[in-house]
């Protein structure tokens, strides 16, 4: 098995986990085609850029223990050159690990320090970056240096050049700098960075903006290229200083919430992706059997919320990995089945805001919900109204487990996928999975995109697959399901 993620650390890790899902029954295969994909937490050893034979890493390592980790992996590449650039976090743990600080960037070529970001302590006197710069000339490092924060990436622009691996660590606004240094090297291709200056919207928005985002990691699918612009924006302000920018400079948008029912394609996207994953659009509020949830709010989630408040309907949504504001816009929920639910049926109003940053309140009267779909494509959905049926906890809770199983018994939870990737066809006698199905198309693949063996409506990604992959399985079985059933396959999965 390979890992996406370097460091002795991490092969520890995955190690562990594995033995944990094999103690609880789970199948090998499955852990490790998990396990494979992971590509570690935010901000640890997260890959920025890596341009013209210059790698940017931004990690969150703030103590001596975890420096040492991080430059362990490091190693991996022992061509290149390491330039590193620290800040010290709180003036207690400076003041009370100096040594160890002097000691933990043993091997590094050249090392940056900055002003200590004192979090919400007071300075304490003959506390500064000087107690670490002294400590770690003492261990026989030379090419070390004190900069303002608000200096270090021109200067390190200026002394970058081909083979360095540039390394931004620290818990404080230290990223900051790896956000200026990720657009700077950037800029030499990315057709956003040439196009657009950024510093405009860096300068209003709290939220992080960063460049070159590989999308594959936030998507279920675990496929596709880069984005041009990734944002995050902290809250509602922001998000309506992010529409006004991208349409004031004409820069496409795309709003993402955990990427269910999305194939990215290999090429990334051009343009603006704005992911809305702040705590902001999560908040969640009941008054008898009426919710005012977020649409950043995970639907899973909301389910066993609800239950557990004695508010039901919503039970078949269980394991719909989704967001609220996903699950609206898409209908989500059952088709023929009468025994499924689907997301429309429980909205009474929506607070949305359109693409020029206008905020609207949408009545249970102006929402439109079919199969799969509904009229919400001009807007963004910031908050929903739901509206569900008092019912009793032990029947809800054992509803869920229900419906639970049969997902897990019918569907792929544990391989990465998009869900179905067809919409069932109005009026016919069969679904698409059936179709498919009958046609002795389960298992069949191209390059690392596979036909599920468990539901033929889903592809999965069981081995790196590409974009391309998949795309090139999707036109196979449109045209078979075309040649046999005289009947067009129409895409539930969205493409960007």
């Amino acid at each position: 098995m390979k890992l996406r993620i370097p460091a002795i650390h991490n092969i520890l890790n995955s190690l562990a986990a594995i033995l944990v899902g094999l103690n609880l029954g789970l199948k090998f295969k499955d852990i490790t085609n998990s396990i494979k994909d992971f590509g570690g937490a935010k901000r640890r050893f997260h890959l920025r850029a890596d341009v013209d034979g210059v790698m940017l890493i931004d990690d969150y390592a703030h103590h001596p223990t975890e420096i040492r980790a991080v430059l362990d992996a490091c190693r991996n590449w022992k061509d290149k050159r390491l330039v590193v650039i620290f800040q010290p976090h709180r003036y207690t743990r400076t003041k009370f690990l100096a040594d160890d600080f002097g000691r933990a960037f043993k091997g590094v070529d050249k090392l940056i320090l900055t002003d200590i970001y004192a979090a919400s302590e007071r300075p304490i006197e003959g506390v500064s970056t000087k107690n670490i710069f002294d400590n770690v000339v003492r261990s026989g490092l030379d090419d070390v240096a004190i900069m303002k924060k608000d200096d270090i990436a021109s200067y390190v622009m200026k002394l970058k050049r081909p083979g360095d691996m540039i390394l931004v660590l620290g818990a404080g606004d230290i990223k900051r700098v790896a956000d200026i240094l990720s657009e700077e090297l950037a800029g030499g291709s990315s057709p956003m960075s040439e196009r657009y200056s950024i510093a405009e919207l860096k300068r209003s928005v709290k939220g992080d903006i960063l460049f070159k985002e590989k999308m594959a990691p936030h998507t279920s699918f675990k496929i596709g290229g880069p984005a041009d612009i990734w944002v995050e924006p902290r809250d509602i302000k922001d998000l309506k200083k992010i529409l006004i920018f991208a349409r004031t400079k004409r820069i496409p948008t795309f709003v993402i919430g955990s990427g269910t029912n999305l194939l990215v394609s290999d090429r990334g996207f051009r343009g603006m992706v704005i992911h809305l994953t702040a705590d902001s659009f999560k908040k969640i509020s009941i008054r008898g059997n009426r919710i005012k949830v977020g649409a950043g709010y995970n639907v899973s989630r909301l389910v066993r919320l609800c239950c557990a408040k004695s508010l039901g309907g919503i039970e078949s949504l269980i394991g719909i990995p989704g967001t609220v504001g996903g699950a609206i816009y898409m209908n989500a929920g059952g088709s023929a089945n009468p025994i499924f639910r689907n997301m429309g049926e429980f909205v009474q109003s929506l607070k949305v805001m359109d693409y020029s940053g206008r905020i609207r309140r949408l009545t249970r009267s102006q929402l439109k919900f079919d199969y799969r779909r509904s009229n919400l494509e001009p807007y963004i959905i910031l908050e929903a109204s739901l509206k569900l049926e008092h019912s009793d906890v032990s029947s809800l809770n054992s509803s869920c487990s229900k419906f639970l199983k049969m997902k897990r018994d019918k569907q792929v939870l544990d391989i990465p996928s998009a869900g179905c990737i067809f919409k069932n066809p109005k009026d016919f006698q069969f679904t698409c999975g059936q179709m498919i199905e009958m046609l002795g198309l389960k298992g069949m693949g191209i390059g690392g995109a596979e036909i599920s063996e468990r539901h033929a409506n889903f592809i999965v990604n069981r081995d790196s697959a590409s974009c391309g992959d998949v795309l090139k399985l999707i036109e196979a079985i449109k045209e078979k399901v075309s040649a046999n059933f005289h009947i067009p396959l129409e895409l539930e999965v969205k493409i960007i």
